[in-house]
Protein backbone atom coordinates (compact mmCIF):
# COMPACT_ATOMS: atom_id res chain seq x y z
CA UNK A 1 0.00 0.00 0.00
CA UNK A 2 2.68 2.85 1.06
CA UNK A 3 4.40 2.27 -2.68
CA UNK A 4 1.09 2.62 -4.51
CA UNK A 5 0.14 5.63 -2.44
CA UNK A 6 3.41 7.03 -3.00
CA UNK A 7 3.70 6.72 -6.55
CA UNK A 8 0.12 8.15 -6.94
CA UNK A 9 0.87 10.99 -4.86
CA UNK A 10 3.93 11.95 -6.36
CA UNK A 11 2.52 12.33 -10.01
CA UNK A 12 4.61 15.31 -11.85
CA UNK A 13 6.33 15.90 -8.80
CA UNK A 14 9.59 16.05 -10.36
CA UNK A 15 9.51 19.21 -12.28
CA UNK A 16 11.53 22.46 -10.75
CA UNK A 17 9.34 24.76 -9.54
CA UNK A 18 6.14 22.59 -9.28
CA UNK A 19 4.51 24.55 -6.94
CA UNK A 20 3.93 27.35 -9.59
CA UNK A 21 3.02 25.26 -12.34
CA UNK A 22 -0.83 26.05 -13.21
CA UNK A 23 -3.63 24.85 -16.11
CA UNK A 24 -6.07 26.87 -16.71
CA UNK A 25 -9.07 25.34 -17.71
CA UNK A 26 -12.48 26.28 -18.68
CA UNK A 27 -16.02 25.40 -16.77
CA UNK A 28 -18.62 24.44 -19.07
CA UNK A 29 -22.14 25.87 -17.64
CA UNK A 30 -23.84 23.40 -19.38
CA UNK A 31 -24.07 19.61 -17.92
CA UNK A 32 -23.50 20.24 -14.57
CA UNK A 33 -20.52 22.70 -14.87
CA UNK A 34 -17.66 19.98 -16.45
CA UNK A 35 -14.17 21.28 -16.30
CA UNK A 36 -12.77 20.78 -19.43
CA UNK A 37 -8.84 21.16 -19.91
CA UNK A 38 -8.97 23.54 -22.91
CA UNK A 39 -9.35 27.23 -23.48
CA UNK A 40 -9.75 29.77 -26.43
CA UNK A 41 -6.53 29.68 -28.75
CA UNK A 42 -6.17 33.23 -28.09
CA UNK A 43 -5.46 33.39 -24.10
CA UNK A 44 -2.43 32.03 -24.01
CA UNK A 45 -1.09 34.20 -26.79
CA UNK A 46 -2.95 37.11 -24.23
CA UNK A 47 -1.93 36.09 -20.89
CA UNK A 48 1.56 35.87 -22.28
CA UNK A 49 1.86 39.77 -23.87
CA UNK A 50 -0.90 41.55 -21.88
CA UNK A 51 0.14 40.29 -18.00
CA UNK A 52 3.13 40.34 -16.24
CA UNK A 53 2.21 37.78 -13.10
CA UNK A 54 3.61 34.66 -15.45
CA UNK A 55 7.41 34.12 -16.06
CA UNK A 56 6.60 31.31 -19.33
CA UNK A 57 3.22 30.64 -20.68
CA UNK A 58 3.09 27.78 -23.37
CA UNK A 59 0.22 26.22 -25.32
CA UNK A 60 -0.43 22.41 -26.19
CA UNK A 61 -2.58 20.83 -28.27
CA UNK A 62 -2.97 16.75 -27.86
CA UNK A 63 -4.36 15.39 -31.26
CA UNK A 64 -6.78 12.50 -29.63
CA UNK A 65 -6.16 10.57 -32.86
CA UNK A 66 -3.34 11.15 -35.38
CA UNK A 67 -1.66 9.00 -38.33
CA UNK A 68 1.61 9.01 -37.97
CA UNK A 69 3.29 7.80 -41.78
CA UNK A 70 7.23 7.74 -42.29
CA UNK A 71 7.34 8.25 -45.42
CA UNK A 72 11.10 7.93 -46.04
CA UNK A 73 11.00 4.18 -44.44
CA UNK A 74 10.97 1.36 -46.52
CA UNK A 75 7.15 -0.23 -47.09
CA UNK A 76 5.71 3.15 -45.53
CA UNK A 77 5.27 2.37 -42.13
CA UNK A 78 1.82 3.69 -40.62
CA UNK A 79 0.54 4.09 -36.94
CA UNK A 80 -2.44 5.26 -35.57
CA UNK A 81 -1.66 6.94 -32.07
CA UNK A 82 -3.79 7.95 -29.60
CA UNK A 83 -3.18 11.01 -27.44
CA UNK A 84 0.28 10.94 -27.84
CA UNK A 85 0.48 13.57 -30.54
CA UNK A 86 0.82 17.17 -29.46
CA UNK A 87 1.21 20.65 -31.10
CA UNK A 88 3.13 22.78 -28.35
CA UNK A 89 5.49 25.91 -27.67
CA UNK A 90 8.84 26.07 -27.17
CA UNK A 91 8.59 27.02 -23.96
CA UNK A 92 6.81 24.37 -22.79
CA UNK A 93 9.98 22.47 -22.17
CA UNK A 94 10.89 25.61 -19.84
CA UNK A 95 7.97 24.54 -17.37
CA UNK A 96 8.00 20.95 -17.72
CA UNK A 97 11.65 19.54 -17.30
CA UNK A 98 12.02 16.20 -19.52
CA UNK A 99 15.08 14.24 -19.21
CA UNK A 100 17.71 14.76 -21.71
CA UNK A 101 16.40 18.36 -23.66
CA UNK A 102 18.78 20.26 -24.11
CA UNK A 103 17.57 23.87 -24.34
CA UNK A 104 18.68 24.50 -27.74
CA UNK A 105 16.86 21.55 -29.07
CA UNK A 106 13.75 22.71 -27.58
CA UNK A 107 14.53 26.63 -28.46
CA UNK A 108 14.51 25.16 -32.38
CA UNK A 109 10.41 24.42 -31.91
CA UNK A 110 10.66 27.84 -33.54
CA UNK A 111 10.85 26.61 -36.64
CA UNK A 112 8.15 25.25 -38.50
CA UNK A 113 7.24 21.47 -39.54
CA UNK A 114 9.98 20.08 -36.81
CA UNK A 115 9.52 17.45 -34.38
CA UNK A 116 10.82 16.30 -30.60
CA UNK A 117 10.19 12.44 -29.88
CA UNK A 118 10.68 10.04 -27.22
CA UNK A 119 12.77 7.35 -26.99
CA UNK A 120 10.44 4.63 -27.03
CA UNK A 121 8.57 6.36 -30.21
CA UNK A 122 12.21 6.47 -32.22
CA UNK A 123 12.39 2.86 -31.60
CA UNK A 124 8.82 1.80 -32.09
CA UNK A 125 9.61 3.94 -35.59
CA UNK A 126 12.89 3.87 -36.33
CA UNK A 127 14.70 0.55 -34.81
CA UNK A 128 18.00 1.09 -34.37
CA UNK A 129 18.56 3.69 -36.68
CA UNK A 130 19.46 7.16 -36.00
CA UNK A 131 15.96 9.51 -35.53
CA UNK A 132 17.97 12.73 -36.06
CA UNK A 133 16.48 14.24 -39.16
CA UNK A 134 14.25 11.45 -40.38
CA UNK A 135 10.91 12.46 -41.20
CA UNK A 136 7.04 12.09 -39.86
CA UNK A 137 3.81 12.77 -41.64
CA UNK A 138 0.99 13.53 -39.39
CA UNK A 139 -2.30 13.08 -40.62
CA UNK A 140 -5.25 14.75 -38.01
CA UNK A 141 -8.67 14.87 -39.62
CA UNK A 142 -8.66 15.86 -43.00
CA UNK A 143 -4.91 17.89 -42.39
CA UNK A 144 -1.27 16.17 -43.20
CA UNK A 145 1.64 17.68 -42.67
CA UNK A 146 5.59 16.95 -42.52
CA UNK A 147 8.01 17.15 -39.51
CA UNK A 148 11.43 16.62 -39.26
CA UNK A 149 12.61 14.86 -36.18
CA UNK A 150 15.35 17.34 -34.26
CA UNK A 151 15.71 15.54 -30.99
CA UNK A 152 15.00 12.34 -28.95
CA UNK A 153 14.12 13.02 -25.55
CA UNK A 154 13.91 10.53 -22.98
CA UNK A 155 10.94 8.77 -21.97
CA UNK A 156 8.72 10.70 -19.26
CA UNK A 157 8.55 9.18 -15.99
CA UNK A 158 5.75 6.47 -15.97
CA UNK A 159 4.28 8.84 -13.04
CA UNK A 160 2.98 11.27 -14.55
CA UNK A 161 -0.14 12.95 -16.31
CA UNK A 162 1.85 14.13 -19.14
CA UNK A 163 1.16 11.43 -21.89
CA UNK A 164 2.18 13.33 -25.26
CA UNK A 165 5.41 11.20 -27.01
CA UNK A 166 5.64 13.28 -30.08
CA UNK A 167 5.58 16.93 -29.84
CA UNK A 168 5.20 19.01 -33.28
CA UNK A 169 5.79 22.47 -34.05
Amino acid sequence: IYALSTFHLRFDDFHPDKERIYRLNTVAAFGGGAHWPIVPQPLGKAIRNDFTFTDATARIKTHRQAMVVLPDVAGTPRFLEEGIVAFTEPDYFSIFKYDGVPSQVSSRLREPNTALITKGIATKYFGDADALNQNIRVTSGEVQVDFRVIGVLDDPRPNSDLRARIFIS
